[in-house]
């Protein structure tokens, strides 16, 4: 749909089938989820976008992208972005110095890609993944890079609460439900000597914080 003079179209991405006997993504799909809807490439997506883009208009194309892909998968979206669009998408700003957005007539000829933006520093500190896979407080019980317990600051009410936190070679994870004394020493005795230590060290270092 155009309009100002810019197109704008939303594409709900979607994990792929993977490579024969490997974990890498082989494709990204575009569908509607949970529903009916048929599955198309992205890929085949973003070559027609690349041809008809601009042939009745050189107005930027915004692209709106409804990212339901696994962090593996959103590599190869990135990836199928830059090699599919080439020049045509937008990656640096239009000028380093300005100060406010750039007209539609500047970025003339130009794709530009609409997606969630990550976290700042301490917006969040981890990730709170929304799949189902990772809701049960089972995931403690899950093979891990490690576990302990953080304590996290509430930049609303300046309150400190503590969690436990689940390190995969993929991703951070923290339960949504405060981590108590019991639960600290339940995770401890999950990890072992070496994790107690680690924990202590830790809430060591945030009560250092919380004097400051």
């Amino acid at each position: 749909m155009r309009v100002e003079k810019c197109a704008s179209t939303k594409m709900d991405c979607w994990d792929g089938q993977k490579k024969t006997g490997t974990n890498d993504f082989a494709d990204i799909v575009i569908y509607h989820g949970y529903t009916m809807t048929s599955k198309i490439l992205l890929r085949d997506v973003l070559h027609v976008i690349r041809h008809y883009a601009f042939v009745t208009s050189e107005y930027p194309v915004i692209l709106s992208i409804e990212d339901n892909c696994s962090v593996p998968a959103q590599r190869l979206l990135a990836q199928e972005l830059k090699e599919i669009l080439g020049d045509y998408l937008l990656t640096q700003p239009h000028n380093r110095d300005e100060k406010q957005l750039p007209s539609p007539a500047a970025l003339k000829k130009k794709i530009i890609v609409k997606h969630k933006k990550l976290p700042v520093e301490s917006e969040d500190l981890a990730a709170v993944v929304k799949n189902d896979e990772f809701q049960d407080t089972e995931i403690i019980a899950r093979e891990c890079v490690k576990k302990g317990i953080l304590s996290v600051r509430n930049n609303n009410t300046h309150e400190w609460t503590s969690h436990v936190f689940i390190l995969f070679p993929d991703r951070l994870c923290y339960l949504i439900q405060t981590a108590d004394d019991e639960s600290k020493d339940d995770t401890a005795s999950v990890g072992g000597d070496e994790e107690r230590e680690e924990e202590t060290r830790l809430d060591s270092e945030f009560d250092q914080r919380r004097c400051t």
